[in-house]
């Protein structure tokens, strides 16, 4: 056991943080006073109430917006969570706990949902410490709590929570606070079965040619939610959240990029083709520039997407209306009580003919809460005793601005020709929610439509809804809107569309992203590559090795070589990394025997011309290079080429494509970005 790394690497695999600290000190207590006066001269990035308050109210625009919430204030509680007593954390836990999180958010922004599972970590640690301060902090105490944290939640949770330990402990590390360094990361920490780990299925199990997956949405979800789009009339409450999720579901968007869609968000070819105009998600309202995207949809998507588009524009023009007025005034659309004399005594029954609701004169009405109501005089001369409340335009306008706030009329979004997008140019918006079991609305206040409203919808209203228009179908209500993402992804995976390509269609920076939202069975990717391999489907140098091995020994020969499936953008890898490095560091194109591809592909097409244009003129300046003072380097450079380029004409061939010219490919291909 070198180095004390111990036996699973746990001293290489720790968290990595940067010291926030320039300059360190012996004494660990002036170190963590410097943290402290560091974070609190940051109020600025971050505004929170007085330090030494256990609840700091959040107003941060930047810390509290997150793409499909609305909110203005929320609280941040430096206390444990009630499985370990609830109570604030204390000392210098405290004094840390705090600074981090302030620095944590200057330094990468962190969300409030990520804070909280930090300080929540920092209260587990602080519970295991059992007394003992920060700066005797050891590795007894982390491991304890991790435990602790184990037994408390569901590994997905866990999990994070782990992590969030491990980087405590590396930031106590990092900012000279701790007597004896940690190094620390949890042994025992599991990652999630769901989160793309290794799984281990016989490759002659039934269920290992069974695509499945707890974060797809299931057959019976699809046909729950085709029969609602169908049957459910266009003027019913909960159109709006049953129109989202149908866009949802056929394009596999992120639930931001959906409810961010602009008015104009189509693009039709006169070929019949449809792009889907997009900002893609997690960006900041107003503070971020966010330019277009375009991607373009499946025949059958778009006939859907179409329609749904045209059903929103006209669904939500109201609140288009109301949200324009809104930004034209400052406050809220009054237009309703242009007709109204400003003198006039208004009653329950001048409210209601508004549009507004009587309850407001109630004893705990808003009017008469807020001094804005009376007794009319008239009526209390009446034999019958009944008295009539009354108030007058102003009383009304001060209601109607109560929920008003001025991110309502900020930007949206700002395109990458800085023009600026605001709620009326949104597809999708609504007037707000009143409250109370009818569903009253507010309509001189218009608002996006938030995630936390489709959650609320897909708990609360989808089951009745189920039950009402689509009692046949029996579908188990228990999918979130990411759970299409995943589905649409495993579809085109299953049907053949490369990575890179299903990374660029879903907005995606890192291919290695992309498979998380890959659920198709490793084992079923195996068993598909050895049928195709032995139906002739399939092609490369191991195609020819089965040639020459008598037609009873094929199952065997591929059993023992086909054992793992790697998409390589040209085609397929099969080469088994858990067993040995891969010995041409991943050349694959350079005539290795484990590269394997479907002898029709389309969806490859363009990268295999895209890697042959490149060869092809990469051989021609090795063949230049030649003549020159290092020939030796050049004929190397030259054979390796050469290889590349004979397995990418097979791949082209293969595919039907006739001889083109590199250099006017490579151009074209510049030119149209």
């Amino acid at each position: 056991m070198s180095d004390g790394g111990g036996f699973d690497g746990r001293k290489e695999r720790r968290s990595k943080v940067v010291t926030f600290l320039s300059n360190l000190e012996r004494d660990r207590k002036k170190n963590l006073a410097s943290l402290r006066v560091l974070a609190e001269g940051l109020r600025d990035h971050i505004t929170f109430d007085l330090w030494e308050k256990d609840d700091w109210s959040i107003s941060s625009p930047g810390l509290l917006y997150r793409v499909g919430k609305n909110r203005n204030t929320a609280v941040l509680s430096f206390s444990g969570q009630k499985q370990i007593g609830g109570q604030p954390i204390g000392g210098d836990f405290n004094t840390l706990a705090k600074a981090l999180v302030v620095l944590r958010y200057h330094r990468n922004s962190q969300s409030i949902e990520n804070q909280r599972s930090f300080i929540t970590a920092v209260s587990y640690v602080e519970k295991a410490a059992n007394g003992s301060d920060l700066f005797q902090l050891t590795e007894e105490h982390l491991n304890r709590a991790c435990d602790e944290i184990a037994k408390d939640y569901k590994e997905g949770s866990a999990y994070n929570l782990h992590k969030a330990v491990g980087e405590f402990a590396a930031h106590v590390d990092s900012n000279g606070l701790a007597k004896i360094p940690l190094n620390f990361k949890y042994a025992r920490m599991k990652r999630p079965p769901n989160a793309g780990g290794l799984e281990i299925v016989r490759l002659d199990a039934p269920e290992a040619l069974i695509t499945s997956s707890e974060k797809m949405a299931s057959v019976e979800t699809y046909q729950l939610l085709g029969a609602l789009y169908q049957r459910v009339p266009r003027e019913h409450r909960y159109r709006l959240p049953i129109l989202i999720l149908s866009v949802l579901a056929a394009t596999g968007r992120r639930f931001s990029e959906v409810c961010g869609l602009p008015l104009k968000c189509l693009e039709v070819k006169p070929t019949g083709e449809v792009a889907l105009r997009y900002f893609q998600g997690k960006a900041s309202k107003g503070r971020t520039f966010t330019p277009f995207r375009k991607v373009w949809l499946a025949t059958e998507m778009a006939q859907i997407v179409v329609a749904a588009v045209e059903e929103l524009t006209d669904l939500c023009s109201g609140p288009r209306d109301t949200a324009a007025r809104m930004r034209q005034l400052s406050g809220p659309d009054l237009s309703f009580l242009d007709s109204v004399d400003e003198s006039a005594q208004l009653g329950i029954e001048d409210l209601e003919g508004l549009g507004l609701s009587g309850a407001l004169f109630q004893t705990n009405g808003w009017l008469r809460k807020n001094g804005l109501a009376w007794i009319d005089p008239a009526s209390e001369q009446k034999e019958s005793g009944a008295v009539r409340w009354v108030t007058t335009v102003t009383g009304i306008r001060e209601y109607c601005a109560r929920d008003f706030q001025e991110r309502l009329i900020k930007p949206i979004h700002i395109d990458q020709f800085g023009a600026e997008l605001y709620l009326e140019d949104m597809l999708i918006c609504q007037h707000m929610y009143l409250g109370g079991s009818d569903a009253a609305r507010m309509f001189w206040l218009a608002n996006s439509y938030s995630h936390v409203m489709l959650d609320k919808f897909i708990q609360r209203a989808l089951p009745q809804l189920a039950k009402e228009f689509a009692p046949e179908i029996g579908a188990k209500i228990d999918f979130t809107s990411h759970a299409f993402r995943h589905t649409i992804n495993t579809l085109l995976d299953e049907g053949g569309v490369p990575e890179l390509l299903q990374t660029d269609w879903f907005g995606r920076n890192n291919p290695r992203d992309t498979k998380a939202y890959q659920h198709t069975s490793r084992a079923k990717r195996v068993l598909e590559v050895r049928q195709a391999l032995r139906d002739g489907n399939a092609n490369g140098l191991i195609r020819e090795s089965l040639k020459k091995i008598p037609i009873e020994l094929h199952d065997a020969y591929l059993e023992a070589r086909v054992r793992a499936v790697h998409d390589v953008g040209p085609g397929v890898c099969i080469h088994d990394f858990s067993q040995v490095p891969c010995e041409r560091h991943l050349q694959c194109s350079a005539e290795c025997d484990d590269l394997v591809w479907a002898k029709s592909d389309p969806g490859r097409i363009e990268e295999i011309k895209r890697q042959w244009a490149m060869a092809a003129v990469a051989l021609e300046t090795a063949e230049k290079r030649a003549l020159g003072d290092r020939p030796r380097k050049s004929r190397d450079w030259i054979s390796h080429t050469k290889k590349k380029l004979r397995t990418l004409q097979m791949q082209l061939s293969d595919n039907g494509v006739a001889p083109f010219d590199p250099h006017d490919y490579l151009r074209g291909t510049e030119d149209e970005k």
